[in-house]
């Protein structure tokens, strides 16, 4: 999550805090021993969980009062203890649940120590409490709904922590709350519909949380100076949610997802001197243009500092099997073409799906749920004829910005296999195929009308067996049927396993032009299957692509092969399950080494009525299976 912040917003709230919680650091003088007289000194020893930092405290104050822990014949000998000031003390530990026995606090400063573990439940009983500032800690756990009882409290401080959970509702309906300060946690869920019961709220930061939902109504907040809910997910537009023009001074907003432009009111604050930060948000419009703190949109009109809407350019995927869209949407500047790697926070709802020709839009249906952006095909759509389907955001329907769109193809699914996956059939997300295509060393190149586009063959049983893995030398022998034209000058690989093999010819050219390597034991495993990644990567250094850092699959996150992955799935060679995944330590099959290999080398499929002419030579693979029509154009088909 973004922790930008600006230096005039933290010299506010540095102003503002000292101004509503200046902690009174009164360091513990006395060192407590337990010698317990009372039935009620051992109670309160034990209920303080040996956290000498407090015992040591409450000590030194019953010193002074000429008393000690040890004789408290009850909680009320713990009268007339008002605060607890040990702010930037060093305390490493926790608070204890004994702290409750202290009727009377009305301020704990406890902020800027090491305190760990759960708010004691024992707190959320000191009714007479004022302020409490537990800030800067390592405190956990989620924040009781018995804060209800603090009845008045004016100042909560709990920035800095790692709390989590849904904020109490009890919270936002007190009437003597001033200053609230709840960033940098995580919190979560959504805000109430009203606040009007907290009328003297001046100071509320929830900055750096998990909160989502619309953007919560603080209009009812008239007190209020500052509003702080920077880095969270709060959607929707902004019509009328914002404080009137009053007291408020400064508003950030940024780094939501908010969408649409901004509203009449919001352009009176700012006319009148509020501070209104909309950076980083997904917002577009002709008033937003006209402010200050608008970068990191999606404003047409403003020449620099803007976001534009990205997917790859090509999808593909089954008739009636939904894919997710939304986890591969990204941004990127329109200046320095800056792609940003981290998944979208405005939400799979904020989005809609069409086709850019109306004509087509039976053929397609969409839907979201909370788990994604999805669309389904509804019929065949052939790879030859793709159509283009455009995701916008919703509330941004002028925004060029808050555009994108690729082309789209389906096919039936096969009734027998797996169906494979990035050669081709099980499909999904593609990426943008260039036209400038080179080897990466002298190979010949491959001619249209070149016998050597027919590198494979069948079983002698008449077999196909699209989905046996392929191993290491027979993917060889592929490449070296494919680029070997003999006019190469093939050195002897050193590798120490692969002497009299079959395949020792094509792991020397191989080997030679740079296309497969061995391990780091010098061998080249010539017998074990090939994986997708390694796959991939011998498509990588073929085309010698540059490594490309857009992650397209969630399960190729630090993987070894990731980068490698990424450039060969955006130039379209390879694409994903439909669940999203590329499964990278799987073995590649025959069929999807085929279906890639195919597009890898810019070959036709054979199309349907092509097929039709063209005797199958297999037993068990006919016009039914997604490979089919790929096959049959590189295995010398025998015409009627």
């Amino acid at each position: 999550m973004n922790k930008r912040c600006y230096i005039g917003r933290m010299l506010f709230y540095v102003i503002f805090a000292v101004f509503l919680a200046i902690p009174l650091n009164t360091s513990a003088s006395a060192t407590f021993a337990p010698n317990p007289e009372t039935a009620y000194a051992r109670t309160f020893i034990s209920r303080s969980q040996n956290q000498s930092w407090f015992l040591d405290y409450v000590e030194s104050i019953l010193n002074s009062k000429g008393r000690s822990i040890n004789t408290l014949e009850s909680a009320a000998d713990l009268s007339g203890i008002y605060a607890i000031g040990l702010a930037n003390a060093e305390i490493n530990g926790m608070i204890p649940g004994s702290i409750g026995d202290l009727s009377d606090l009305q301020y704990i400063f406890l902020s800027g120590n090491n305190l760990a573990g759960p708010i004691p439940s024992s707190l959320f009983t000191l009714t007479n409490l004022r302020n409490l500032d537990l800030s800067d800690n390592r405190l956990t756990a989620t924040l009781s709904p018995n804060i209800s009882n603090l009845t008045e409290l004016e100042v909560l401080l709990l920035h800095n922590n790692n709390l989590h959970g849904t904020i109490p509702t009890s919270l936002w309906n007190k009437p003597n709350l001033i200053n609230v300060d709840l960033a940098n946690n995580n919190f979560s869920g959504s805000f109430p519909s009203d606040m009007s019961g907290m009328t003297s709220l001046r100071f509320l930061s929830v900055s750096n949380n998990d909160f989502s939902g619309l953007l919560p109504n603080f209009s009812s907040l008239e007190s209020l100076q500052a509003l702080l809910i920077h880095g969270n997910t709060f959607t929707g537009v902004i019509t009328n949610q914002l404080p009137n023009v009053g007291e408020i001074r400064l508003l950030d907003l940024s780094y939501n997802a908010l969408v649409g432009d901004i509203d009449i009111r919001t352009r009176s604050l700012i006319n009148n001197g509020v501070t209104v930060d909309l950076f980083g948000n997904y917002m577009a419009g002709s008033r937003i243009s006209q402010v200050p703190f608008e970068g990191d949109n999606f404003i047409d009109e403003v020449v620099t500092g803007q976001n534009r809407l990205l997917i790859v350019d090509t999808i593909g995927g089954f008739v009636n099997q939904p894919i997710e869209l939304h986890q591969h949407l990204r941004t990127y500047c329109p200046v320095t073409l800056n792609i940003l790697r981290e998944q979208l926070r405005l939400p799979p709802s904020q989005f809609i799906i069409f086709t850019e020709d109306p004509v087509h839009a039976h053929k397609i249906s969409w839907h979201y749920t909370e788990a994604g952006l999805f669309i389904t095909a509804l019929t065949t759509i052939p790879t030859n004829n793709p159509i283009t389907v455009v995701i916008q955001i919703r509330e941004n329907p002028n925004s060029e910005f808050s555009r994108t769109s690729f082309e789209f193809s389906a096919v039936v699914p096969s009734t027998t296999g797996s169906g494979g996956g990035g050669g081709g059939g099980a499909w999904g997300i593609l990426g943008s195929h260039h036209a400038n295509r080179a080897p990466a060393v002298e190979a010949p190149p491959v001619q249209e009308d070149d016998d050597r586009i027919r590198f494979i063959s069948g079983y002698p049983d008449g077999t196909f067996r699209p989905n046996n893995p392929i191993t290491r030398e027979e993917f060889a022998q592929i490449l070296s049927n494919i680029y070997n034209d003999g006019t190469t000058q093939v050195r002897n690989a050193p590798f120490t396993d692969v002497a009299g093999r079959w395949s020792l010819n094509a792991i020397n050219f191989v080997y030679t032009v740079g296309f497969m390597q061995g391990f780091p034991d010098g061998s080249f495993k010539a017998t074990n299957y090939l994986t997708r990644a390694e796959f991939a990567t011998v498509l990588f250094n073929i085309e010698e692509l540059t490594e490309s850092r857009m992650s397209a699959f969630p399960d190729t996150v630090g993987h070894w092969a990731e980068y490698l992955i990424n450039a060969v799935a955006e130039e379209g060679f390879m694409v994903g399950y439909p669940d999203g995944t590329f499964m990278p330590q799987n073995n590649i099959t025959r069929a999807e080494v085929v279906v890639a290999m195919v597009r890898f080398l810019e070959i036709e499929p054979l199309t349907t009525p092509e097929a039709i002419n063209v005797r199958n030579p297999f037993s068990d693979i006919d016009r039914s299976h997604w490979a089919f029509n790929y096959a049959l154009a590189v295995v010398r088909p025998i015409v009627r």
